[in-house]
Formats: structure tokens, sequence, C-alpha cells
């Protein structure tokens, strides 16, 4: 049975020295909350993690880690956030977001609201998740998903190609993700790869993104940035539909710069159902 944690009302963690370490990694893993966290409607405020020294810190975020484990047969159990509001400030270095800083596949987060702003000196920076990474056990062909899930709320890095975004930062797993039903707001400022719904996706998987809409200012200094994703890579194949790009992408200096998606190399991009009323 997976580890469960509850929200049984709004917390204020700026009045608190520290939310339990206990919670938010999990019990058995010293290192990845590998359970269910379900916020049941309420609201975690006034979280302010700032680790911004030379090189930045890594691994910031409400959970440092989430990743599910595998169960007596063999099977991964998803992790999971839930019925979560969020709102505060992270401030530090790579792999670091405003919900989690890295996660292991499958995994799922649902009905979240994250207004919290990130500010990085690295790479891996995301509104909800910072990188999404290697898969933790178990059958990791398991589809990992992000549902109804709201960013508003500025991510920055003066990292060169930092692969930054509103939800996920660098989605660098081999297996597949749904986004669906989000939206973001707010900006996206960096040197590069910036984008709306992914930063970067480097590995050969599958990733569709359905009824998702990006609000938001994407600024970049240099290539690579879109509405949607920034870049894709390694032979991903990449769905978009029945989405619209509705903010502004201002990209100075560099190529490879679109309301959907940015530079594309040896991938399969297929759009359907989309469009660009934003401002490139």
């Amino acid at each position: 049975i997976p580890y469960q944690a509850e929200v049984l009302k709004n917390i204020n963690v700026s009045l608190r020295k520290k939310i339990s370490q206990q919670i938010l990694r999990g019990a058995g893993d010293s290192n990845t909350f590998t359970g269910i966290f379900d916020g049941n409607g309420h609201t975690i405020s006034g979280l302010n993690i700032t680790k911004n020294k030379a090189g930045g810190k890594t691994f910031l975020g409400l959970f440092s880690t989430l990743g599910s484990v595998a169960n007596v047969s063999g099977e991964a159990n998803y992790a999971t956030v839930r019925n979560l509001t969020l709102v505060g400030s992270v401030n530090g270095g790579k792999d670091i977001g405003g919900l989690a800083a890295f996660v292991r596949s499958p995994a799922i987060i649902e009905n979240c609201n994250i207004n919290v702003n990130v500010t990085s000196n690295n790479s891996g920076v995301g509104g909800v998740v910072g990188r999404w990474g290697t898969a933790n056990a178990g059958n990791t062909t398991k589809l990992s998903k992000i549902t109804n899930v709201n960013y508003n709320g500025a991510v920055k890095s003066t990292f060169d190609n930092p692969n930054i975004a509103g939800i996920v930062g660098w989605w660098d797993q081999a297996y597949p993700l749904e986004v669906k039903n989000c939206s973001v707001s707010g900006s996206v400022t960096s040197p590069g790869r910036a984008a709306g719904v992914i930063g970067l996706i480097d590995s050969v998987t599958t990733v569709s993104i359905d009824n998702t809409d990006v609000f938001a200012n994407i600024n970049s200094s240099k290539a690579n940035n879109g509405g949607f994703v920034g870049f894709v890579s390694t032979g991903a194949t990449v769905n978009l539909s029945n989405s619209d790009f509705l903010g502004t992408l201002t990209a100075t200096g560099d190529t490879n710069n679109g309301g959907f998606f940015g530079g594309v190399s040896n991938g399969i991009i297929n759009i359907t159902n989309c469009d660009n009323k934003g401002s490139v």
C-alpha cells in the first residue's frame, strides 16, 4: 500500500521553521516521496526556499524528489500529488521546481494550482517540476500524467540554455507523458530553451499535450524557445492538440523560435486543432 499523507487545513509554512521531512520525503526512503499526497483542496502558502550560494543548490521544491517504488508484484505504484494549491517562491541552482525538483516515472500530478516564483542560476527549472528523469522501479512503461494543473508565476534562470518552462523544465525520460487540461500564466525568462509547458524533451519518448493553454510571456536572448515546447531531440514524438498559445514570445539574437515549438532535431511533431493567438 503506498504511503499516504493529507492536508487537513490551510497551512502557512512561513510561520513554521520547517515542513516535516517525513511527509515530504515519504516513509522507507530517505530521498524520495513515493506515496500519495492529497491536499484535499487546501492551500500551502508562505513557501520560501532560498539556497542560492555559489553554483546554486540542487533539488529544491516542496518535494525534493517524487518517485514510485515497486510493489510485491514488481509493478510500480504511482507517486501522486493532487488537490493542492501551493503559493511561495524557490530560489536555487540545478533541478528546482515549485512543486517538485525531480520526478521519477511513473507519477501523477493532478488538480493543483501552483503559484510559485522559481529562480535559478542553472538548468532544469520548472514552475511545477524542474526535471522529470530516470524511472524509479517496476513497470516503467506506465503513463505519467499531469492533469488539471494551473501554473501562475515567474520562472527565471540566468544559465545558458537552461531547459526552463512553466510546467516541466526538462523531460529526460524514455517513458510516456500526458499533459491535459492545464494552463500556464505569468512569465518564463532565460537565455534559451524556454517554453510554456516543457523546456526540453531529451529522450526517445511520446509526450502528449491536450487542451492546455499558454498565456505566459516568454522572454529569451538565445535560441530554441516555444509557446509549448522549447526543444525536441533524440527522436521524441510530441502530439499537441486542442491547445492555444495566447501569450507573447520575445527572443532576440538567435533562431528556432515559435508559438508552438522552438527547435526540433530528429523528432516527430503532430499538431491538431491548435491556434497561435499570441505574439511571436
